[in-house]
């Protein structure tokens, strides 16, 4: 009878024995499994975060030699002067080596001219690109001709007077500008640029715009997606208009400064070569 006792009881040890070891060995394989699906997650965020950041980057000197052997030897890259006009060379073509032909083209055309035109490549897409276009301030229309003419292309030249970079706190301005009406002047071109990295916000802002009568002739991205607040950029001649589009999204005075740049060169996909230096 003892002996019957004894036995069914070690039987009893042992199955508990292996139910524990079920059990451990269930919660190991679970949690190695969930470290692994971790890691790959981790792995495909790194990979997305370092192709953007490459994408938005703006080309070296090497990248732009790569892509389009210049035309003709050139000076050294221009510097910050007196009197020198501030460019912006803006990538809107699918196609990066249309994009390193025409940057080689201005800036061998900038050296050939005493390096007048400081330029400033940036990379991000602009909505409505496969056009290339020369945007510019009141003032600059010769000097816009000047470089529609070095890249030998239809190039339609037009004013900008008024940027509106919209940052983070797009949502609060666009409340503010549904419950406002504040009638545009007339011949007044704006455009306007996404600083915040919302998808969409600039074509927020192009349509209460363009419902209180402004006309919006570029939509695109700003250099960088790190502005917090919206800012307006606008010539002293201009800075009354800043004031009133300011006041339709609810913004006082302090957010309207002077403007980036003089000129801005948007390539696009019609641009096909680089042309030989004059």
């Amino acid at each position: 009878m003892n002996a019957k006792r004894v036995s069914s009881s070690g039987r009893l040890v042992r199955v508990d024995q292996r139910r524990r070891g079920r059990k451990w060995r269930i919660i190991l394989g679970a949690t190695a499994t969930a470290a692994v699906i971790l890691l790959i997650i981790l792995a495909i965020r790194y990979k997305t975060r370092r192709a953007h950041r490459e994408k938005e980057l703006p080309p070296t000197a090497a990248t732009a030699e790569t892509a389009a052997p210049r035309t003709a030897a050139t000076a050294a890259p221009p510097t910050a002067a007196a009197g020198e006009v501030k460019a912006y060379v803006v990538n809107a073509t699918k196609v990066p080596q249309r994009y390193g032909n025409a940057l080689a083209a201005l800036q061998d055309f900038n050296a050939a001219h005493g390096n007048v035109y400081r330029l400033e490549p940036y990379r991000p897409k602009v909505a409505g690109g496969e056009k290339s276009t020369v945007y510019f301030r009141p003032g600059f229309e010769a000097q816009a001709g000047e470089l529609a003419a070095a890249l030998r292309a239809d190039m339609p030249r037009t004013r900008v007077d008024i940027t509106i970079i919209c940052g983070q706190d797009v949502s609060k301005l666009i409340l503010e500008a549904l419950a406002k009406k504040v009638p545009a002047p007339e011949n007044v071109n704006v455009e306007v640029l996404n600083g915040g990295g919302i998808e969409g916000a600039a074509s927020k802002i192009k349509d209460q715009l363009e419902a209180n009568g402004y006309h919006v002739v570029v939509v695109g991205n700003a250099p960088a997606f790190d502005y917090k607040k919206t800012v307006l950029a606008a010539p002293e001649a201009q800075k009354e208009t800043a004031l009133k589009i300011a006041s339709l999204f609810g913004l006082d005075e302090s957010r309207c400064e002077p403007p980036g740049y003089d000129l801005k060169v948007i390539v696009g996909d019609d641009y096909t070569a680089a042309p030989e230096t004059p």
